[in-house]
């Protein structure tokens, strides 16, 4: 199996070199990431703007190109640059939640999702910000479920979220619904420039979402489509014309 890995955080973030590391007994990895840290990038791409791509050796004995890119750029690179035959696309491991709502702004999300976009399994993986202690000690047992249970699809991509650090385990793996986590923020001006000063979070309290569930200490598998019609209004609206 040929496995391409990205992610957001950049090429030298510890969440990537545990997730290679942890991938190398189910095939031959090369890696594509960006150069420094593209967190919130979202799907976010570069069309009409060169970007470097540079193969750096002496890398976990794996394949790196190194790119100026975000983590779509690096799929699409794997995919339509070096144009190799992948068999399936790595996300992560991301340094920060990504669950809910948070999908639309991850770039580790947007790594899988642009897999899947051109035909190539995607997976998501993330835990909470620079806690890997879960991620460490469960990440062989996640795998061996992703793949023997061949829960990946060219039809979706997985979004996985390890517990936050109130808990040095998994209760279970779970296959759970997206659900909302929403930001309210407050800004204030400083020196002339408005920044970021508070959040209120709003979250899902549905038990059958990523979002309630995470907060339980389960880990959190969600299989999320690119097609994000809402066919109950479509229907709906349909209907009236």
């Amino acid at each position: 199996m040929n496995i391409l890995v990205t992610n957001d955080d950049g090429y030298e973030a510890y969440g990537i070199k545990l997730l290679i590391e942890k991938l190398k007994r189910f095939g031959n990895i090369t890696v594509i990431a960006p150069n420094g840290n593209r967190s919130t990038i979202s799907h976010a791409m570069n069309i009409h703007t060169p970007v470097t791509f540079e193969k750096i050796d002496n890398y976990f004995d794996v394949p790196l190109y190194v790119t100026s890119g975000t983590p779509s750029d690096c799929v699409r690179l794997g995919l339509k640059f070096l144009n190799e035959k992948f068999d399936i696309v790595f996300s992560g491991i991301n340094s920060g939640l990504n669950l809910g709502t948070d999908v639309h702004y991850s770039g580790t999300c947007a790594g899988a999702r642009e897999a899947v976009i051109n035909g190539v399994p995607g997976v998501a993986i993330s835990t909470g910000r620079e806690f890997f202690i879960v991620a460490e000690k469960e990440m062989d047992i996640l795998l061996d479920k992703i793949f023997n249970e061949r829960l990946y699809s060219k039809d979706y991509f997985l979004n996985i979220n390890f517990p936050k650090k109130t808990f040095d385990k998994s209760k279970d793996f779970v296959i759970a619904k997206s659900g909302t986590k929403i930001f309210i923020t407050k800004f204030k001006m400083e020196n002339g420039l408005v920044i970021e000063d508070s959040h209120e979070l709003i979250k899902d309290n549905n038990p059958d979402t990523d979002v309630y569930l995470h907060d339980l200490g389960y880990t959190t598998i969600v299989p999320i489509t690119i097609d994000s019609t809402d066919y109950v209004s479509y229907k709906k609206l349909k209907g009236q014309r």
